[in-house]
Parts: structure tokens; C-alpha cells; sequence
């Protein structure tokens, strides 16, 4: 197609259409709204999506970011929407991650942030914030503590990376845990026969001194969960009255 511009203010004209249409486009702002009700098949994944992305205050000159609600250099966050048709959503005010494409959204142009109560989502991501404890010692080719290698799926599945590590008997009684740590998780110990306590009884034998380390940690804040009859091993390190664990 050929335009054919005698009038200068024709041309003009035509100009300032076209460049007002390229502004309009340029200046509309895309982002996500991600459901967290029934609608949404990957609920776990979703607040993995989240936590990731808020931990990111503050936001560059990304093109993809949402630069109406958040203008380039300044503060950055993730909206927990308050009431309306999309309560207990996301606003997402960018591109979504490949790994989080079945995530279940909805596209949104020019967000109006003030038609609701908003949140912002302020999550501070620290490695190492969940120790897993996972024996060196095995039975059955796999470690004593079994239930040990489904947490850690667990976790790197739905929340984001470095937030957990495992430690054996010797790291925990040697070096003792992280000091970002603040929740121990003693999984379940594989059952010789009938005997729930056999490997419990095993790894406490061996002489190390868990309790200083222990002591150490729960003094900070640190709290310990167990599972199964992993809460013998309290009861055999002198957390728990003996005979507590029935």
C-alpha cells in the first residue's frame, strides 16, 4: 500500500496517528493473574512460581516486566489479590518461567491495582533454611533413614532450590547444622524384623555426641520434627523420658 501525501498536514496528521497507535502499543502492559482455587491443576507449582519470583525487590529495565505497576529501577513484588473476582490470586507482573508453563493464568492488559486490596508478597530466600537428616549407613542398598529420600523430593519438587540439605551422623555431630537452619527433619528409620529401633539403636551406639550439637540448635530457636519411629532417636538422646516412645 502507497499513501500519497500532498498536504503537508495530511502527512502530519497521518504521522501522529502513527506514531499515537505505536505508543499505545508500546505503553500496554501485560502480566498474569494465577488462580489458586480449584481451577488451578498445579497448586503446588504455583506458590513455588511465587516464592521464587518474590524474592526479587527491586526490577531492572526487563522489557517483559509489567512497567505501568512498576516503573524501571524501582520496587518489585508479587500481589496476593484481597477480594473481587480473582480473591486469593496472583498478580504476576511478568513473563512466566518455561519450567512453570502449566501453571494455570490468565493474561492481563494494564492491571488496575486499585480496584481491590492488594498484598504485596515479601519473601527473604536464605539457603539451607530446612536440614534433612539423611545416615551414611545403609540397608538394603538404601540409607537407614528411608523416609529421608522422599522429603528431599518433597522439597525440591515444590519449593525453591538451596532451601534444604541433608546431613549425616558424623556432619551433625562433628560440625553440627547451618546456621541459617531452623528445622531439623529426622524421617523415618528402615525396621529390622519387628524391632521399630534396631538402626536407632545402631547409629546411637556408635559413640557420637549429637546432644551438644543439638543443645546448640535448639537454644538459637531451631525446632526438630521426627517422623515414625524417628522419635526414638529423641528418647535416645535424652530428649525424652526412656520409655516415652511406646
Amino acid at each position: 500500500m502507497s499513501i500519497n501525501c500532498t498536504s503537508p498536514r495530511l502527512f502530519i496528521l497521518i504521522i501522529s496517528i502513527l506514531l499515537t497507535s505505536f505508543q499505545q502499543k508500546t505503553q500496554a502492559q501485560q502480566g498474569y493473574i494465577i488462580p489458586t482455587g480449584t481451577s488451578q491443576g498445579k497448586f503446588t507449582k504455583a506458590y513455588k512460581l511465587v516464592l521464587e519470583a518474590s524474592d526479587e525487590h527491586y526490577r531492572s529495565t526487563g522489557t517483559s516486566m509489567d512497567k505501568v505497576l512498576f516503573p524501571d529501577y524501582g520496587e518489585y513484588s508479587i500481589y496476593w489479590i484481597g477480594s473481587g473476582e480473582h480473591q486469593g490470586g496472583f498478580v504476576f507482573p511478568d513473563e512466566i518461567p518455561q519450567e512453570f508453563q502449566y501453571v494455570r493464568s490468565s493474561t492481563y492488559q494494564n492491571y488496575n491495582w486499585q480496584n481491590n486490596p492488594h498484598f504485596s508478597i515479601d519473601f527473604q530466600k536464605q539457603p539451607n533454611k530446612v536440614a534433612i537428616f539423611k545416615s551414611a549407613y545403609r540397608a538394603d542398598s538404601i540409607t537407614i533413614s528411608w523416609q529421608s529420600l522422599q522429603f528431599i523430593k518433597l522439597f525440591e519438587s515444590y519449593l525453591p532450590e538451596d532451601i534444604c540439605y541433608t546431613i549425616d551422623e558424623e556432619e551433625l555431630a562433628q560440625t553440627g547444622l547451618d546456621e541459617n537452619t531452623e528445622l531439623l527433619i529426622m524421617p523415618a528409620f528402615t525396621v529390622k524384623g519387628e524391632n521399630y529401633t534396631y538402626y536407632i539403636d545402631s547409629i546411637v551406639g556408635l559413640g557420637y555426641d549429637f546432644k551438644s550439637k543439638l543443645d546448640a540448635f535448639l537454644s538459637g530457636g531451631g525446632m526438630i520434627y521426627t517422623e515414625g519411629n524417628a522419635a526414638s532417636f529423641l528418647e535416645k538422646t535424652g530428649y525424652l523420658e526412656s520409655g516415652t516412645i511406646d
